[in-house]
């Protein structure tokens, strides 16, 4: 349950620094429909350097199966594999995060190792004629940095905004050739989880203060970032935008008018205040994006409760293995609020099911794309791709390996080993279908 003082403030916060904004949604580019996978490093790639993730994730009874993400699904060797895999989807794009930990082990000392390896990456990607959506940092941070503060230090903005300006430098050209790049990944969730409830990988105790203070700097890191990669020479094909979690929150009685104030309030500060602050940052309400990210998982119904307290639980319809909502008509409704608020293209940047058996995720991939086309056709949704959450199981956070998101199943017992479910077959024809 969350505190409806603390969204009322980041009302008053928000109002301070949010435009009046535009309903008009700007045409998405002539460039093809994007149809991919996506992973993230620290959850795929295995032999993590040193962050704040690799130390929670070996503190004892922070992960629910005991597992660590030390090898991971080893992407960082059978990357090819894995593009082969997605490439005989007949998929054009793959979203992958860069490791800040691995290329910035101190500030300002560079490691040119990593640097060629995701080079090489990268290339491999190009090669299975896949491109690229990188993401910069995906929440996991190098021990420097969390030592330091984390995202609350006031050397954050500058130290991410270096660091991204020169990854973009060394990938967006060249051989490499990347032109779509996202900031941050899931900026409410992180603030949430990190910073609002306390624990997580900061280890830091959690108030409502840092919470919106957190999703402030994140903000303000993307856009000092946003502004410094499009001071570089021969930045007009660079696409800088970030992966915001989108969730379809209802009231439980729209009659209700505590409910609908509670609704209010949760969906401005879960869903709005840190694009408020991105998108309306720049002089004249341009915003300081290129494009969106959205990642969409679920609905959340919302009820007001005694002593103001704001409860957020699952609708009626069938749930996944981390009890999360299968609600794919939510897809569309996050895509139409998004869409009459910000004017930028939309990019569907993770979208997926917790699903170890997979009786759940064929329907939920048909019915999620069914409503994803409609918001591109009929309600005329500059909506420019779609990567699906994920071509592999992955290390999931906190609950560990047991957790499975993938379209195709790594066996952890038998050498990593991946094999393709029904439900890769299904994406493999929506695509075809989709073109």
């Amino acid at each position: 349950m969350r505190h409806l003082l603390l969204f009322g403030f980041s009302l008053l916060l928000s109002s301070a620094f949010a435009a009046s904004p535009s309903s008009s949604p700007s045409n998405p580019p002539a460039k093809p429909f994007l149809w991919g996978v996506a992973n993230s490093a620290f959850q795929v790639e295995g032999s993590p350097a040193d962050s704040d993730s690799y130390h929670w994730t070996h503190t004892p009874g922070m992960i629910k199966d005991g597992s660590n993400a030390d090898i991971a699904t080893d992407f960082w060797n059978r990357y090819d594999e894995d593009f082969a895999l997605a490439q005989g989807l007949g998929a054009n794009a793959f979203r992958m995060s860069l490791a800040w930990e691995r290329i910035e082990p101190q500030r300002g000392q560079w490691n040119e190792e990593a640097f060629e390896h995701y080079e090489q990456i990268l290339l491999a990607m190009r090669a299975r004629g896949l491109e690229p959506v990188v993401t910069i940092w995906h929440t996991t941070l190098p021990t420097w940095v969390a030592q330091g503060g984390g995202v609350l230090s006031p050397t954050f903005i500058k130290d991410y905004s270096d660091y991204a300006t020169k990854v973009v430098e060394r990938f967006a050209h060249g051989n490499t050739q990347v032109h779509y790049w996202l900031t941050v990944n899931e900026p409410t969730t992180y603030a949430e989880s990190d910073y609002e409830d306390g624990g997580s990988s900061t280890g830091i105790a959690g108030s409502a203060g840092k919470f919106i203070k957190a999703i402030h700097q994140q903000a303000d890191a993307h856009i000092a970032a946003y502004k410094k990669i499009h001071a570089l020479p021969d930045s007009d094909d660079i696409q800088v935008g970030y992966a915001q979690d989108l969730e379809d929150f209802q009231a439980k009685n729209p009659w209700n008018p505590l409910d609908q104030m509670a609704l209010f309030f949760t969906d401005l500060m879960y869903n709005k205040s840190f694009l408020d602050r991105v998108a309306f940052a720049l002089p004249d309400s341009m915003p300081a994006l290129d494009f969106l990210g959205v990642n969409y998982y679920n609905r959340n119904i919302v009820s007001f409760t005694v002593h103001g307290f704001v409860k957020t639980s699952p609708g009626t319809g069938p749930v996944s293995d981390t009890d999360q909502e299968v609600y794919p008509v939510g897809l569309e409704r996050v895509l139409k609020k998004v869409a009459s608020r910000y004017p930028v293209p939309i990019l569907i940047t993770e979208n997926g099911v917790a699903d170890s058996t997979d009786h759940l995720r064929p329907n939920f991939l048909r019915s999620h794309i069914h409503y994803l086309m409609k918001a591109r056709d009929h309600d005329h949704i500059p909506v420019i791709g779609y990567m699906h959450w994920s071509l592999t199981d992955n290390f999931e956070w906190s609950y560990g390996l047991n957790i499975r998101y993938g379209l195709v199943e790594i066996d952890y017992a038998n050498n990593l080993k991946r094999i393709p479910r029904p439900s890769y077959y299904v994406y493999k024809d929506l695509i075809q279908e989709n073109r």
